[in-house]
C-alpha cells in the first residue's frame, strides 16, 4: 500500500521557490488485504444425505433417525398456501405467538384416502400419516425415482413404495411424494377430520406411452441414495 507522510521538504535547489514541496512516500502494509499467516488445515465436514421416509416411523437399516412425526399440509378445499408436504415433529417448539386464528397459513395433518384401493398391510383409510426424517452418513445424493419400484445401476435402494400426492378435482395442489410400501397410521389413530389428504397417482395414457405405461394403473417409487 502506497501512502504520503506527513514531512515535507523544501527543496532549495527548485526553481520555483522555497516553498516547493518534495512528497515523501511510504510503503505501508495493508491490514485488509495482507495474506496473513497459514494455519493447519479444517477437519473435513461430514459427508451424508437426508431424506424423509413417508408412511414410516422407523429408518431404514444403516440410516439414522433424525426426528419422527406426522405428515402436514395445506387443507385439500383450499385455493392458497403451501404446496409441500412437510414431515411435521412430534413435539413442537415455539416462540412469540398469539393465539387463534388470525390472517395466516394454515397446516393441517394428512390422512390416508385409500377407500377404493388398499394395498397396504392394513387398512390405512382415513388414518393420519406418519413420517420420519432419516440420515445416511455414507452417501451423498438421493433421487426419488417415480415410476418405479427399484434404483439405477450404482444406487441404493432406501425403500420403495406408491406415488401419492392430492386428489386431482380438489382446489389445494400438491407435490408428489413417495409413501412407503409398507405405510403404517400415526399412534394407531383414525379420525375422520380430513385436513392434507393422501391419494395414489394412476398414469393416464392421454399423454403417456401406453404401452409401457398403463392407463389407470398406480405407479410406483423409490426413494435411492448414492
Amino acid at each position: 500500500m502506497v501512502g504520503i507522510t506527513d514531512e515535507a521538504l523544501l527543496d532549495p535547489q527548485d526553481p520555483r521557490g522555497k516553498m516547493a514541496v518534495k512528497i515523501k512516500l511510504t510503503t505501508k502494509p495493508d491490514p485488509i488485504n495482507s495474506a496473513g499467516a497459514v494455519g493447519k488445515p479444517g477437519k473435513p465436514g461430514k459427508s451424508g444425505i437426508k431424506y424423509v421416509r413417508w408412511g414410516r416411523t422407523t429408518c431404514p437399516s444403516g440410516a439414522q433417525i433424525v426426528y419422527k412425526g406426522l405428515i402436514g399440509g395445506g387443507y385439500y378445499l383450499n385455493q392458497g398456501g403451501g404446496v409441500d408436504y412437510l414431515c411435521l415433529p412430534s413435539s413442537p417448539k415455539y416462540d412469540k405467538y398469539k393465539d387463534g386464528g388470525q390472517n395466516s397459513g394454515y397446516m393441517y395433518g394428512a390422512d390416508y384416502q385409500i377407500s377404493t384401493f388398499n394395498p397396504f398391510k392394513k387398512n390405512l383409510d382415513d388414518h393420519h400419516a406418519p413420517c420420519v426424517v432419516c440420515f445416511v452418513k455414507s452417501r451423498a445424493s438421493m433421487l426419488m425415482m417415480p415410476a418405479r419400484n427399484d434404483c439405477p445401476s450404482g444406487w441404493t435402494e432406501e425403500y420403495h413404495g406408491y406415488l401419492m400426492t392430492a386428489y386431482r378435482s380438489h382446489k389445494k395442489q400438491h407435490n408428489f411424494i413417495c409413501v412407503d410400501v409398507d405405510a403404517e397410521s400415526y399412534s394407531g389413530s383414525k379420525a375422520k377430520k380430513h385436513g392434507a389428504l393422501l391419494y395414489f397417482v394412476e398414469g393416464v395414457c392421454n399423454s403417456l406411452p401406453c404401452r409401457p405405461y398403463v392407463d389407470g394403473r398406480e405407479l410406483t417409487c423409490a426413494v435411492c441414495t448414492k
